[in-house]
């Protein structure tokens, strides 16, 4: 779920994160989450709005290019509140991100990550078990990624990082 393989069978782990998201009447999801600081945005699929009837704070437009595209396109967003918090942390991060009706692109299997030696003792953000096949529902972007990411060091199993958050650690890199 949290890696893009190469035919080379290496592949770059995505850091990803397995948050609850709580809405305003209390309902909650554990969902998956993107953690991405190359993204100028930050966007909530609308399936999460509807299911946890998201509060609806302003509506804006947006011009989205995709990328590898020369072609923007503008479009209308509500821009919704809600709770994040990590499956880990008792800490919670209020949030007004945008919706968009897809993420990502929908793929036939997801990846099975491989252990990574050394993690024993740390908390993955993203823990390598059965939630794997769940959808990423979530993209956080660099409006909020330096909001989550810790400024506390961080651990280098080279070419691997691992980076702390507010949900737990965060693994990026490429693996072999």
């Amino acid at each position: 779920m949290n890696q893009i393989y190469s035919q080379s069978g290496e592949f770059n782990h995505l850091q990803t994160a397995r948050i609850w998201i709580t809405g305003p009447t209390g309902l909650k999801k554990l969902t998956h989450c993107l953690l991405d600081s190359g993204s100028q945005s930050s966007f909530i699929h609308t399936s999460l709005v509807d299911q946890l009837q998201l509060n609806v704070v302003d509506k804006r437009d947006v011009i989205i290019t995709r990328f590898e595209s020369t072609a923007p396109s503008f479009h209308s967003r509500r821009l919704l509140q809600f709770t994040l918090q990590g499956i880990w942390a008792k800490s919670t991060n209020s949030h007004g991100l945008r919706e968009c009706a897809q993420l990502l692109a929908s793929s036939d299997q997801s990846p099975q990550r491989k252990p990574l030696h050394g993690t024993r003792n740390l908390r993955l953000a993203d823990p390598n078990d059965t939630f794997q096949d769940h959808p990423i529902e979530i993209l956080i972007g660099t409006d909020h990624y330096w909001k989550l990411i810790n400024d506390n060091p961080h651990y280098a199993f080279l070419p691997l990082v691992l980076l702390p958050s507010i949900f737990g650690w965060v693994l990026s890199g490429k693996t072999l």
